[in-house]
């Protein structure tokens, strides 16, 4: 069943931040070659180098982010069920910040298993504790947590 999840709006959130971010710097970028146009003229020819690894550069984020929330947007879940959320993992990416995923109790073929979710959370609040709505992708094997 095609269902809202935060995977989705996580990768949303990256992409469009890569993309508001990178996307003006690069095209002010083009403006810099243009602007020496006749004082450096022998060097011209390498003015534009900057330009073009400006977009280079945020290109395979852009294309990552994108193909990811393509995945996240019209994936179907499977084993949709309500699940405890017991505690959370979190993985520490420097000044990124936390991603957290939760460690949830859920129906898994016929048995209970403690499962943890795909690791895409800023924060735990709220979620400890509570129940939550969880779906299984069968194509990459992970819990994600749905949208309420």
């Amino acid at each position: 069943m095609k269902r809202e999840n935060t995977a989705k709006k996580y990768y949303k959130k990256n992409m469009i931040i890569i993309i508001a971010v990178f996307t003006p710097l690069a095209l002010l970028s083009y403006l810099l070659p243009l602007s020496f146009i006749k004082a450096w003229e022998p060097y011209y020819a390498i003015l534009w180098i900057f330009p073009i690894i400006m977009t280079i550069v945020p290109l395979p984020f852009i294309i990552y982010y994108t193909v990811q929330y393509i995945h996240y947007a019209n994936v179907y879940f499977t084993e949709i069920q309500m699940a405890e959320v017991l505690d959370c993992d979190t993985i520490q990416y420097g000044r990124f910040g936390p991603v957290i995923g939760f460690f949830v109790k859920v129906q898994h073929k016929g048995k209970t298993a403690t499962v943890c979710t795909k690791h895409i959370h800023q924060r735990a609040d709220g979620y400890i504790g509570s129940r939550v709505e969880v779906g299984f992708d069968q194509k990459r094997c992970e819990w994600i947590v749905l949208e309420d």
